[in-house]
């Protein structure tokens, strides 16, 4: 804190990178007695910490905490240096430790989540890059969870997904202490299919000498079948392969397959439609706050060039809305927008509703119009902003994007 500070850091941008604690009887660091990692983007920029505790310490790992620029779950440590690997996959290691110990064996396609669970995101980002992973986490019961969590999250994402095996070492570190750079290698070079993985890893759950549970375990893995593989040839290969390495009939995993699904298709079409009705009343909710929007523009449409310095027209999901937003900001009346529809039943009739909607009995003052249109331009701009945060990768673009977030979250009045 001392140094930052000597070097002209004002005491709010330290409080706020979130690597200081601010209390009344002094600040402190937070990784105090700690090793630190630095956690960089894509772009080699710093943007958070890691820090090991050295010796006995809760907690073991510790990360900063997470800011408009820092987030743990669109980042991955070690993807900038990573990235540059020439190999067709990367590998997803459990923590920091793992990931420089295989880089200092010439592993560099090792990379590790930000001391969180595997995300969605992250797969994302590592498609960008390649379209197979390694999974190389611990080998005990932790390391095997959380390995079961992030196959299906990379398989979602249509990324092929294998599993290193480090047994009997229970991480990355040891088993080069204990092996070296080329057993790691040849452990690599035989990673295992991760469908294949977890079938096996299914069988601890059953005793195969009893036949009951030995139906048990076929279903399990028919249930598994069913739940990765729409593709008939797909589902016809992996019977076929998983058969092949547990010794079972291929034609009876594929018949208890088939027998599941026949089950499964009532429950489908009884919540077939339970999903359709929450989709209408989703786009309802996007449909309605625009259709309110343009229904009290075309009433008082002295508002348009006040409200058109902060909406435009592809900020309106809604095609008829975009076009009657367009025609207000030309500067056209209400009955020549309406007889533009005229030819186009639907739309007409959509544009006479827009006009007589809600709004059009309720006699407002101008104070309660203008609040009304204020809470629908920041509702409009915050929905188009979380889309693309969600969909961000750059940490600089995040930034932005947090920015011109906290913007709109206190936007309360028209300027000019």
């Amino acid at each position: 804190y001392q140094y930052c500070n000597s070097l002209g850091y004002e005491d709010s941008l330290l409080q706020a990178s979130g690597l200081f604690t601010f209390k009344e009887n002094g600040v402190r660091d937070k990784f105090f007695n700690r090793v630190i990692f630095p956690i960089m983007d894509l772009h080699h920029r710093v943007i958070g910490f890691g820090g090991r505790v050295m010796g006995e310490g809760e907690p073991k790992y510790l990360n900063s905490p997470e800011t408009k620029l820092f987030d743990k779950s669109r980042n991955l440590f070690a993807l900038n240096f990573a990235r540059r690997s020439r190999e067709s996959y990367l590998i997803l290691c459990e923590g920091y430790m793992d990931v420089i110990s295989m880089h200092q064996a010439g592993c560099i396609e090792a990379v590790a989540a930000l001391g969180t669970a595997f995300t969605e995101q992250q797969a994302a980002l590592l498609k960008r890059f390649t379209s197979t992973v390694l999974l190389c986490f611990d080998s005990d019961n932790a390391g095997r969870k959380a390995c079961k969590r992030a196959i299906p999250i990379l398989r979602e994402k249509e990324i092929q997904a294998k599993v290193i095996s480090l047994k009997p070492y229970k991480d990355p570190d040891e088993f080069l202490k204990a092996e070296g750079k080329d057993a790691l290698l040849e452990r690599i070079h035989n990673a295992k299919n991760a469908f294949l993985w977890e079938v096996e890893e299914l069988k601890s759950g059953f005793n195969l000498q009893d036949p009951g549970e030995m139906q048990g375990y076929m279903e399990a893995i028919a249930a598994l079948l069913r739940e990765c593989f729409s593709d008939p040839v797909e589902l016809e290969n992996y019977c076929k392969a998983v058969a092949r390495e547990q010794l079972l009939s291929a034609e009876n995993l594929l018949y208890l397959v088939q027998k599941g699904e026949e089950k499964s298709q009532l429950s489908f079409a009884l919540s077939k439609q339970g999903r359709r009705e929450e989709n209408k009343r989703e786009k309802s909710l996007t449909d309605n706050l625009e259709e309110q929007f343009l229904s009290l523009l075309l009433q008082k449409e002295e508002w348009i060039g006040p409200v058109s310095r902060y909406i435009k027209a592809e900020d309106l999901r809604e095609e008829l809305c975009r076009q009657v937003f367009l025609s207000l900001q030309a500067g056209k009346a209400v009955q020549e927008i309406m007889d533009g529809f005229r030819g186009e039943e639907e739309k007409y009739q959509k544009c006479m509703a827009l006009y007589h909607g809600d709004l059009y009995h309720l006699n407002l003052e101008r104070q309660e119009e203008e609040r009304m249109l204020l809470d629908f331009i920041r509702q409009i701009k915050l929905r188009g902003i979380e889309k693309a945060i969600a969909e961000a990768m750059d940490g600089e673009e995040l930034s932005r994007l947090f920015r011109e977030k906290d913007k709109w979250e206190h936007f309360s009045g028209f300027s000019g």
